[in-house]
């Protein structure tokens, strides 16, 4: 298959053969291993074998083939760490310059909406105006703008949907300290007021997929409360997306972490599927974890021999939330999108825990199984996340 259309019906949750890479390819001992070059003393001939051998991965070729330093390992002094052949941007973010609630309180997003001097808020680009933030993505999308070529894998990306604003501004102690103040209020307002601009410029680019990435959990599981999520996040999501469906546009969203406590969410938002490196790669293991059981004459373990969830503190018994995906998320699909439809109304749940075992399907039927799901919620739902906050009630008390 051509790898574009490949990678296209990836984005799109068509389950091809073989799904192609994402993310950073961020390993040059790997690379070593697999071309038998030494990546840091022949980077472009290592490459360039890489490229003979992989194709699908679609990896840059450097320039020259000049050596490049071998990493030293993490630099905890300066609050870096190693990041495949060089060492990441400093974990340090608001922090630095908010100290107090005063100073959070009194910051207005839309008044410093020039952030190209703040690096630490990752998407630090000039806001002030969508003429300012059309100028800089020009730069990124060359040509001609206007309905994007069918079926390539055309996509843009924003790091800081919702969620990561507040966070990277403020930094993770300040942010947390005052985001339950009232005042707290008036600044979502603006940096939402940032984020009308951005992606009404994005409904204009030519690309057929936009990447919304926001960290709104850990690998334990949600970091605010539903409630909070509610009111502050999950509305601006569905606004968001809601523009950019119109426009033509598919979401994809992005989240490392624990993300089933607002997976529904997500897709009542309009999301066309999410993406999580920690569950897929524990899905595809607890695949083969099933057809190995099969080989050896037993059955994965029915829902009634599974432990007792212990869903106030997010956990079952001698299993932590992130281990849970295994069983619950991959080894059963919905019947039909009516039944999915029924059990999303009854009880918020995670998406895929009714249905049949995958039956030794190949893992692309992993990711088949949630973007059949994803489609589902929306139209029960006429107000979209916000219209099922009671679903949460009896969880958290």
């Amino acid at each position: 298959m051509d790898i574009e259309r490949s990678i296209y019906d990836s984005y799109m949750g068509l389950g091809p053969k073989q799904v192609p890479h994402w993310e950073h390819w961020s390993n040059p001992d790997a690379e070593t291993q697999l071309t038998g070059i030494d990546y840091y003393d022949h980077p472009q001939l290592c490459r360039r074998k890489m490229a003979e051998l992989y194709p699908e991965l679609r990896l840059s070729i450097p320039e020259t083939d000049a050596p490049k330093r071998r990493p030293t390992g993490d630099d905890v002094a300066n609050h870096s760490v190693r990041w495949g052949d060089s060492q990441t941007d400093s974990f340090l973010h608001g922090e630095q310059f908010f100290k107090t609630e005063d100073d959070v309180l009194s910051f207005s997003p839309l008044k410093h909406a020039d952030m190209r001097d703040w690096k630490f808020v990752v998407e630090n680009w000039d806001f002030s105006s969508e003429e300012r933030i059309e100028e800089q993505l020009r730069k990124r999308f060359p040509g001609e703008w206007g309905k994007p070529e069918p079926f390539k894998p055309s996509l843009a990306s924003f790091y800081n949907t919702t969620f990561m604003w507040p966070m990277l501004t403020f930094g993770w102690e300040m942010f947390l300290q005052c985001c339950l103040l009232p005042e707290f209020e008036g600044i979502m307002k603006e940096f939402a007021e940032i984020n009308r601009r951005v992606f009404r410029v994005f409904c204009k680019l030519p690309v057929n997929f936009v990447v919304c990435h926001d960290d709104i959990v850990t690998t334990r599981g949600p970091v605010c409360s539903p409630s909070w999520m509610h009111k502050y996040v999950f509305p601006r999501y569905e606004e968001y997306w809601g523009m950019l469906k119109a426009a033509g546009k598919q979401v994809i969203f992005m989240v490392d972490g624990c993300v089933d406590q607002y997976a529904d969410d997500i897709f009542a938002c309009g999301a066309r599927h999410h993406l999580r490196a920690l569950h897929r790669l524990q899905g595809h293991r607890a695949q083969a974890q099933g057809l190995l059981h099969r080989r050896r004459g037993r059955q994965p373990r029915t829902r009634a021999q599974r432990p007792r969830r212990d869903t106030r503190h997010g956990r079952e018994h001698g299993r932590d939330r992130a281990d849970v995906g295994r069983l619950h998320d991959v080894h059963r699909q919905p019947h039909s999108v009516e039944r999915a439809r029924r059990r999303h109304q009854a009880l918020h749940r995670p998406f895929a825990r009714a249905g049949k075992a995958l039956s030794g399907q190949r893992p692309a039927a992993v990711m088949r199984v949630r973007f059949y799901d994803a489609r589902a919620p929306r139209e029960h739902c006429s107000r979209g996340a916000c219209a099922r906050k009671r679903l949460y009630r009896p969880m958290y008390g």
